[in-house]
């Protein structure tokens, strides 16, 4: 049974995630055992609760197996509903399936709204589950260990930026716009999205506890790396509690290839386990080819993935005919018929009415392309396919039409 999900469910849906992270903990040691407590988990549902998310819990003889919930938006992303790490989950006996049913239950309330932009975070262990429901890979969510076994000097010519290398940098803000914005990524890109760049590397160069880490070519910037401490507000089951996120990275094309790129997350790595971080992560979107390669390579351990799933636009206009739209129901190929059709060869087998009205239109003379076309069929699959195999022992009537059509070519008189 589905219900409505409410407070009411909070307990119990905390108890849910709990274990499921703990599931996750076993298979992935670097995300930490926080979550794997009762109290964190009810927290961050209480939040996303707060924060409009919404949706049901599957329930079986009384107790709650499993829920979803999802937060309405706008916006950038168009109409969507998104459903945070935490948002969906059930009970580890029971299986993922209790989500697809969940997700059925809601999905349609959400396209009914216009919502056909649907986004999911789940862990890595739940993918399949996701890929099966129409999800796609959108961003993948990494982790790794950092160890200060390395050396402590920076690589020649790099070093920490300031405030005043914002002209230098600025050829390279928008690389990474660019790259999502062109194929195979094809990410929606709006003006805003360009206008903040300066502003917001301003504002990581300008923060003591960020290290802006570049480095420099002959008379130019090759690339940078931005680490940036996890607040302990935005740490999350993804983001552990005192972990360093790789928060930026871009290399200048002209240096690409040339090591730059390795070599500043190399050190930008080392430096952030000197400085007492022993976890880092940080996302790479997965349908760029770049990045999907660099950053395993740098040791990133995909931990979780944000899928979207986005439905025919034609869903909500008035062309779209659902099961519940159809009216009457249509007549059966019988009915349309004929007293003497029916007791001929092609009332035989319980034909539909696509197959008795392909029928009555090769009967009535209506060219075989033609008939294709009106039925939805390819010409040559109609004409060697289905024509004969299927319609050849079934046209009626056309014998005796045949009979004199063959005469007149060979000049009868058909008398």
């Amino acid at each position: 049974m589905i219900e409505t999900f409410d407070s009411a469910h909070l307990d119990r849906a905390a108890e849910i995630l709990a274990a499921r992270h703990q599931r996750d903990f076993a298979l992935e040691r670097a995300l930490g055992e926080r979550f794997g407590v009762l109290e964190e988990c009810r927290t961050l549902l209480e939040q996303a609760w707060e924060d409009g998310s919404r949706g049901a819990v599957a329930v079986r003889e009384g107790a709650v197996i499993g829920y979803l919930l999802a937060r309405a938006g706008e916006g950038q992303r168009g109409r969507h509903c998104w459903t945070l790490p935490q948002c969906a989950a059930y009970a580890l006996g029971e299986g993922p399936v209790v989500l697809k049913r969940l997700y059925a239950h809601l999905s349609g309330q959400w396209v009914a709204d216009g919502r056909l932009h649907h986004y999911t975070e789940p862990p890595a262990a739940d993918l399949p589950l996701w890929l099966t429901l129409g999800f796609g890979h959108e961003q993948v969510h990494g982790i790794m260990d950092v160890s200060a076994k390395t050396p402590v000097e920076a690589p020649r010519g790099v070093r920490l930026a300031d405030p005043a290398d914002i002209g230098v940098l600025q050829p390279l803000l928008g690389l990474i716009n660019e790259a999502h914005a062109a194929p195979p990524v094809f990410a929606f890109t709006d003006q805003p999205m360009w206008d903040i760049l300066r502003s917001g590397h301003l504002e990581l160069l300008n923060d003591p506890t960020v290290a802006y880490w570049v480095s420099e070519g002959h008379d130019s910037i090759d690339g940078f790396v931005v680490m940036r401490p996890v607040p302990d507000d935005e740490s999350s089951i993804l983001k552990p509690r005192g972990s360093v996120e790789l928060f930026l990275a871009s290399t200048a094309p002209h240096a690409r290839g040339t090591g730059v790129g390795r070599r500043l997350t190399e050190w930008a790595l080392a430096d952030a386990a000197h400085r007492g971080f022993t976890v880092c992560v940080t996302g790479w979107r997965a349908t760029n080819p770049l990045s999907s390669v660099f950053w395993p390579n740098r040791g990133f351990r995909p931990v979780a993935y944000r899928l979207h799933r986005i439905l025919d636009p034609r869903l909500t206009g008035p062309e779209h005919v659902s099961g519940s739209d159809r009216g009457p129901a249509l007549p059966s190929a019988v009915d349309a018929l004929t007293p003497v059709q029916v007791a001929s060869p092609l009332a035989g087998r319980p034909y539909d009415l696509r197959h008795a009205t392909v029928s009555l239109w090769l009967n009535s003379g209506v060219p075989a392309t033609a008939v294709a076309a009106r039925a939805g069929h390819c010409v040559y699959v109609l004409l060697v396919d289905v024509l004969l195999r299927v319609y050849a022992k079934c046209i009626d009537g056309q014998e005796a039409t045949v009979n004199q059509r063959t005469e007149a070519a060979l000049g009868g008189s058909g008398a």
